[in-house]
């Protein structure tokens, strides 16, 4: 057989193989599968806050009318992006969460979401919300601190679900008396949170090079209206120091909030 030939056929064959193989892996292969809805979520805190607003103001001068911009302050209450797991909350704020459900880029509207909510050792309970023409969705948040898991489970039994945390604080009053050398300082305050349990503490912390170091003493806070006063000894050697002082509700789970004090100056006389 001439070597032309024998190359023509050599090719031909090797084609031929390349074909089999490529069907049988087609043959073999799985379909692709459908793509999965993504659920996208942020997180708003609204704060009260103040800004410098422009805004146009007609002014007559004579028989001509002028615009005019002007600089104004003007205060309210305004929504500000969070970009963490966990949405703080100070006393009396409110959050809200915002959604997005979209699927290979598109929006899912009419689509019905779920978002469950859990207090650790009180309870737990679910709200559902539907998604708009965009496939947009939200919800206000308020404390006290839980748990939310917001879920879609389209056709098919599937479950695509997030979880985020609320860390809600209530209000925590701090005085503290004259500080000297040697003998017992009056601490004292209030608790603002609604109902409180029958065995609240709270724990007074004092600034050194090594961070936040706690005092020996604990105050009870009143059950029947939040108050709460404690006496607590300050050592002799601490005499011309300043203190940087400030208090914290013990965390309990029979009551699901947090709460520190602002913190409080106070140097230690003779």
């Amino acid at each position: 057989m001439p070597a032309s030939r024998r190359s023509a056929v050599l090719a031909l064959l090797a084609a031929v193989t390349l074909l089999a193989s490529v069907a049988a892996a087609a043959a073999g292969a799985k379909p692709p599968s459908p793509p999965t809805p993504h659920l996208g979520l942020s997180w708003n805190v609204v704060r009260f806050t103040c800004w410098t607003a422009t805004e146009s103001v007609r002014v007559r001068r004579g028989r001509r009318v002028h615009v005019e911009k002007r600089h104004v302050r003007r205060c309210g209450n305004r929504p500000f992006r969070v970009h963490s797991r966990a949405l703080h909350l100070a006393w009396r704020q409110h959050g809200e969460l915002f959604g997005h459900l979209t699927l290979a880029g598109k929006p899912i509207a009419g689509a019905g979401i779920t978002i469950n909510w859990t207090i650790l050792g009180w309870g737990s309970g679910s709200e559902s919300v539907v998604t708009d023409a965009q496939g947009r969705f939200s919800e206000l948040m308020f404390g006290p601190n839980r748990i939310i898991t917001v879920s879609y489970s389209p056709a098919g039994g599937q479950l695509i679900a997030a979880t985020h945390q609320i860390d809600a604080s209530t209000h925590l009053s701090l005085h503290v008396g004259q500080l000297t050398a040697g003998r017992d300082a009056s601490f004292w305050g209030i608790v603002y949170g609604g109902y409180l349990p029958q065995s609240l503490y709270v724990q007074f912390w004092y600034l050194t090079y090594n961070g936040w170091q706690p005092f020996s003493h604990l105050a009870f806070v009143s059950q029947s209206n939040g108050h709460w006063f404690a006496r607590v000894p300050i050592p002799q050697d601490a005499a011309g120091y300043t203190y940087e002082i400030r208090a914290s509700v013990v965390p309990s789970p029979y009551w699901p909030w947090s709460a520190t004090s602002g913190v409080i100056s106070r140097f230690v006389s003779y």
